[in-house]
Parts: C-alpha cells; sequence; structure tokens
C-alpha cells in the first residue's frame, strides 16, 4: 500500500506503522514532524503546507520522531495530544493563514497502545492557484531535495514556478488533443462521426505516468462498471498506441431499428480517460441525439473514473469536460421514462458547439457521484435550450434515477445481498467490516 495513492479513508495506524518501519526518508514530497512547534505553530503548518502546495504536492505527518544525526529517516510513532485538536488547528491554518487558502486531505490515527494520542497525516496536492503565500502575502516558500524544511523562493525560482506549471498545462493540452485528432484528422474533412459527443477528463497537472505501460489494461478492467460493456473502450478489440490503449468500433450495417453506434475511447499512462461518440442516433424511425443515451454515457463516465483513478492511485484534482460538436439544426428526444415515448423536445438553433468545464476532485467523484452527474446534465440542457421545456415532467435527478435502473445492478459477491454498481466490488458495508 502507498500512502501517496491511497484514499486517505482507507489508511489505517497499522499503515502508518509499516510505512515509518520501512524508513522512508524525508525528500521534497515527504516530510515528518514530532509535534507542532512551541514557538509559532500557525506559521510553521503554513509554510510546510504551501510549500508542498507550490511544488509537487505531498505527504505531512505528525507525529513522529526522527533519527539522531542528519540520515532524515523516522524513528518511532510517538504521536500528538488528542486535546491540541491537531486536525481542526490544520485545517485553520490552511484557510487564514495561506493566501489563497490550502485545502489539503487531514486524518487522525489514534495510537493502540496510547488513546490518548494520534498520528496525523497531511496530503497535499499540487495547487493550479501557485504561488501560495504566508506572512500577509509576502512569504513564498518551497522544498529542496537537501533540505528538511520549507525555505522562501527567490525571485528566479519564483519564475521557474510559473515556467513549469505552464510546462504542465501544454501536456494536458496537447494529450487531449492528441486524443481528439486521433479521431478527427486535422488533414481530413470527411468524417462518419458528424455531431460528435466528447467525454474527457485527464488530472490536473500530469506530471507523471500514474501506470505503466504494460498494467494498462489491468487497470482497466479493475475499474469497469457493471451494466456499461466495458465502457469506455465497450469492446474487446483493444489496441495500443504510444502510451495509451484504445478500441475503436465503426459500424458494419444500417439498421435504423438500433443505435447506429460509433465510438473511440482512450486510456493513456498519465491517467487520461477520452471517449468520442457519434451523437446522432436512428431509433425507431427517428433520427437525432437521445438524452437517455447521453445520460448513460455521463453516468458511465463518472462512475468509471472513480474507479479508474483509485485502481492508478490518484487522489487529486481531474480536469474534466462534456463537448457536443457540430449540433446546430439537430432534434433532441426525452428520455423514454418520461413519456413511454421518445418525445421530440426542439431543435439548437442558437450554438454549432457546446462545452461544458469542471475541475473537481477525486474525493468528489467517489462521495457525490450522482451531484456531479445531475449538475453537468443540467448545464448541458440549458447550452441546447432544452432547459424549460414544458413536456419534460421528470426532474434530471429522477432522470437520473431512472437511468440508474436501467442501468441494472449486480449483488455484493460477500454478503450476497446488497446492491453494487461497480465490478468486483464490494459494498459499503462489507467494506467496513474489513
Amino acid at each position: 500500500m502507498s500512502i501517496f495513492r491511497t484514499k486517505i479513508d482507507d489508511i489505517n495506524i497499522d499503515d502508518i506503522g509499516q510505512f515509518i518501519a520501512e524508513k522512508h526518508p524525508e525528500n521534497i514530497r515527504l516530510e515528518y514532524k514530532s509535534g507542532f512547534s512551541a514557538t509559532d505553530a500557525n506559521q510553521q503548518i503554513a509554510k510546510e503546507v504551501s510549500a508542498f502546495a507550490n511544488q509537487q504536492g505531498g505527504i505531512l505527518i505528525y507525529g513522529v520522531s526522527e533519527e539522531s544525526g542528519k540520515t532524515r529517516k523516522p524513528d518511532a510513532i510517538i504521536g500528538i495530544d488528542k486535546f491540541l485538536s491537531p486536525r481542526q488547528k490544520i485545517q485553520s491554518v490552511c484557510i487564514d493563514h495561506i493566501y489563497p487558502p490550502v485545502v489539503p486531505e487531514i486524518q487522525e490515527y489514534e495510537i493502540k497502545t496510547d488513546t490518548t494520542k494520534v498520528v496525523v497525516l497531511v496530503r497535499i496536492d499540487m495547487s493550479d492557484e501557485v504561488p501560495h503565500t504566508i506572512n500577509s502575502r509576502t512569504g513564498f516558500y518551497i522544498r529542496s531535495q537537501d533540505r528538511s524544511d520549507p525555505r522562501e523562493m527567490t525571485d528566479e525560482e519564483l519564475e521557474l514556478l510559473w515556467n513549469r506549471r505552464a510546462k504542465l498545462v501544454e501536456r494536458r493540452k496537447r494529450l487531449l488533443k492528441r486524443a481528439y485528432e486521433r479521431v478527427f484528422p486535422p488533414d481530413i474533412h470527411s468524417f462518419g462521426i458528424k455531431s460528435a459527443v466528447i467525454l474527457q477528463a485527464i488530472p490536473l497537472y500530469p506530471l507523471e505516468p500514474f501506470v505503466n505501460r504494460k498494467a494498462l489494461l489491468e487497470k482497466y478492467r479493475g475499474a469497469q462498471v457493471s451494466g456499461s460493456q466495458g465502457f469506455p473502450l465497450v469492446i474487446d478489440d483493444i489496441k495500443t498506441a504510444s502510451d495509451s490503449i484504445y478500441a475503436n468500433l465503426k459500424p458494419k450495417t444500417e439498421d435504423t431499428a438500433t443505435f447506429k453506434r460509433e465510438e473511440y475511447g482512450e486510456l493513456n499512462i498519465f491517467g487520461q480517460v477520452s471517449f468520442i461518440e457519434n451523437a446522432v442516433h436512428s431509433f425507431q424511425g427517428k433520427d437525432g441525439i437521445f438524452l437517455g443515451w447521453q445520460l448513460k454515457r455521463l453516468l458511465f463516465m463518472i462512475r468509471f473514473l472513480a474507479k479508474w483513478y483509485q485502481q492508478i492511485g490518484y487522489w487529486g484534482m481531474v480536469k474534466f469536460s462534456f463537448d457536443l460538436e457540430h449540433c446546430r439544426g439537430v432534434r433532441f428526444y426525452t428520455p423514454h421514462y418520461c413519456t413511454l415515448m421518445h418525445e421530440e423536445m426542439g431543435i439548437i438553433q442558437v450554438d454549432t458547439n457546446i462545452h461544458i468545464g469542471r475541475i473537481f476532485s477525486v474525493f468528489e467523484l467517489n462521495e457525490n457521484p450522482d451531484s456531479i452527474v445531475v449538475d453537468i446534465f443540467e448545464e448541458f440542457l440549458w447550452g441546447c435550450g432544452l432547459s424549460v421545456h414544458e413536456g419534460s415532467t421528470l426532474s434530471i435527478s429522477s432522470w437520473v434515477e431512472a437511468e440508474k435502473r436501467e442501468i441494472g445492478h449486480t449483488t455484493c459477491p460477500k454478503c450476497k445481498t446488497n446492491k453494487i454498481f461497480t465490478v468486483n466490488e464490494m459494498c459499503d458495508n462489507c467494506k467496513k467490516k474489513q
């Protein structure tokens, strides 16, 4: 288990003990503290947290003594007194003494031999709001490999910090663009997909690969969602390309009695997930965009992302986009559970392309997936000009619940009773009992 990449709620005091026993030395992403500073605890916490946020992120562990000398290795767990309310103290410093505020993950772990003391794990993501300052916005701090404490940045280092972030943003844009151009090459102007739905997600700052190429297929299978037919790759004909695996499905026959499917799915070692689909389907003699189908795809995407990032050990911020391209003049139809028939809702008359963008944490993906889906789909309907359609009598949240029932479920492989929605995953009750 890696305390850098495991969900913080799934880490326990034994995991912390094992990590300490392995003698991982302090480095640019790891620091140990026996306790809070006796002279200025607020200043100490603010410097440490802001320095991590300004660089690659990292982990700060309070309640651990260090070996004597200059080894920078941990010695033993000694804990911090509970009465100090360390979790609340760190949270308040991150909000009140750092600008812009930082919101790290913080968890307390009770020591088995002394229940009055806890070890505190603070995990800080690389921030998208650098540089973070302290001391009334005058102090900029970073970490160095050869120092155990944060230090103030020079003007040259501050400039390098901005340049490094710019390079990571450029990498993110390049990866997303590459997936798009694999479906729509810039030198070709005629495509089978006329109106495209594009779902894409990627870590906000793809600093390094999260998984090696050979493990991509295994991680993908571990993240599959029940009832999704393998979404986002959806078929067995999976191929490799550069640092990615992908699947491209094109219709072989024209059958107006079924959905006309043309899809492209891709995953890569930097945690990117891309899915591009023909938005216009033919069904029951009607051609257009069927909203129940698009909502189902969005549900699958959000559920898959939660499992995918857990599989590859990423718990930071994710940039997500939902795009509909070349949609002017296209007809929309309600989900059939609204009226038992696919009722026409109208034709897009204003915008050619619709874009919905979000930045959220992996924690939100796991804790509030349905609210994310509702929020995004409501904006999607608004952009399409369908948000005030009188024939749509159900709320979007009701659409989501109805679509979840249609997707179906399986039962927990352990208790054989509770419903689950993810392949090879136990229900929440069984997880807690482990």
